[in-house]
């Protein structure tokens, strides 16, 4: 049947939750012939399903002029997503594929949510996990100069020697190529040991790519190309190490290997050059990646706004001994604003989108002690902070400074504000001439925002509580 008759595919619903689909590729090592294969599902549960290849790549544009025959009728997929199927059609022991642009319906938003959370064990699954890095003859050309380089390297490990200064423009140039700033790889990478590079023809193992990584981390000057791979590199030591046989002499043979960021907001900001098209995926595309336990509906019938609320509420109230999360999401939110309020976020939440700007202005230890919580009605948000505790002006114990907080929204001061003036007070507070012992309730009364509330002092000189109910948006 000619191509030009055929039928678009329309997608079957899946038996369930826990079932995928996954591509028969049919072998041909003509570039010229058509793409042809067939989807079948499985279940991620069944110990006896076949064995499969997990495709990590990028979209790279929404142009989908390329045809894949399934069956008797036509998927168009992207230019990148069919020259990697080209490639590793003509490969003999390569058979069964899953690739997110044919194995999920991407215009089905109920079946996305069911199959993204999915992901992570769809790759840690998979037999093996093939990067494809594109097809570009400058792209695989730098590739081949950094798989000598490798081989230098695993031949003669002790001789500095082995590496040339004319290495370092390939191996930049390779870890700048779109793949490695895509948000969903990050997943996609870390979660399986069996990890391999193809630029064309030309393959590399992810242990092989990593040392000319390492060795350039060493010659130039930080770079973000160069950062985020390594950063990768480190999340996949914490994930994937340990299933590997050889995982002693691994980890011997290569030295960055602390610092994972493995909490949500630690992944958040370590992985903040990464993108995606959807901001939301800004938040589900490492949920499978974080150690804090965190659980939140994955649904992208929520606006972004909403999943990043849904995310600042859940996270904010999780229970975790070692952290005060909520005090990660507000020193998150003092850095990532744009000087206006018109995001469509509760003043208090970050808004993922926005990248990062310094730190937070002073280094304060958060105290137990807070939570979060919607009205009944969902037209504000309640927040309790018991927050700050800071060393005494003198070298007597330290006097934690407590202060609750329940916000709502319509009203004139937003968190930055709110934050800058804390944290003007408590600097004051601590560069005051007093004794722990004696210090002025009054003085610090006048300090700290005039006739707005009661004071509530202990019996203990150095404990201070401060409540006030105010409007926040």
């Amino acid at each position: 049947m000619e191509t030009s008759l055929r039928l678009p595919y329309c997608y079957t619903a899946l038996p369930s939750s826990t079932h995928i689909r996954v591509l028969e590729i049919e072998h041909d090592i003509d570039e010229n012939k058509p793409l042809k294969g067939r989807l079948r599902t499985v279940d991620l549960h069944d110990d006896t399903r076949i064995p499969y290849a997990a495709l990590s790549y990028t979209w790279g544009r929404p142009e989908f002029s390329e045809k894949l025959l399934l069956d008797d009728t036509i998927k168009l997929i992207t230019s990148n997503l069919a020259s990697a199927l080209h490639r590793f059609r003509s490969v003999g022991h390569i058979r069964w594929i899953w690739a997110d642009a044919i194995c999920i319906n991407q215009e089905d938003d109920k079946e996305k949510s069911l199959q993204i959370p999915l992901m992570g064990k769809i790759y840690h699954d998979a037999s093996y996990v093939m990067v494809w890095l594109g097809n570009q003859s400058r792209s695989i050309e730098s590739m081949k100069t950094v798989r000598t380089a490798a081989a230098r390297i695993l031949e003669n490990p002790d001789d500095p020697q082995t590496f040339s200064q004319a290495i370092l423009p390939h191996i930049t140039y390779v870890t700048q190529l779109p793949w490695f700033s895509r948000r969903w790889v990050i997943q996609e990478v870390t979660l399986n040991p069996s990890v391999s590079f193809h630029c064309g023809s030309v393959e590399l193992s992810w242990q092989r790519l990593y040392k000319v990584v390492h060795m350039a981390k060493l010659m130039l000057q930080p770079t973000p190309s160069l950062d985020s791979a390594i950063s990768l590199w480190r999340l996949w030591l914490e994930w994937s190490i340990s299933r590997i046989e050889t995982a002693p002499n691994v980890v011997q043979s290569f030295t960055e290997i602390e610092g994972a960021p493995t909490s949500m907001t630690a992944l958040l900001r370590a992985f903040d050059n990464f993108d995606c098209s959807d901001p939301r995926d800004l938040i589900y595309s490492i949920l499978g990646l974080q150690r804090d336990r965190l659980i939140i509906d994955v649904n992208y019938t929520y606006s972004t706004e909403e999943v990043f609320i849904n995310f600042a509420e859940a996270y904010s109230n999780h229970n975790n001994e070692t952290r005060d999360l909520l005090f990660c999401v507000l020193a998150e939110r003092t850095t990532r604003h744009n000087g206006n309020n018109d995001s469509g976020l509760p003043s208090w939440i970050p808004d993922w989108r926005i990248s990062p700007v310094g730190g937070f202005p002073l280094e304060l230890r958060p105290v137990a002690g807070q939570f979060i919580r919607k009205s009944p009605n969902n037209s504000h948000h309640i927040l309790t902070m018991n927050h700050f505790q800071n060393p005494s002006a003198s070298e007597k114990d330290e006097a934690p400074l407590t202060i609750a907080y329940i916000v709502a929204h319509d009203e004139n001061e937003n968190f930055l504000d709110f934050a800058e003036r804390v944290v003007r007070v408590i600097t004051d507070w601590c560069n005051a001439e007093r004794s722990i012992y004696g210090f002025n309730l009054n003085w610090i009364e006048r300090k700290f925002l005039p006739a707005v509330g009661e004071w509530l002092t202990s019996e203990e000189y150095w404990n201070i509580s401060y409540a006030k109910t105010e409007q926040f948006h």
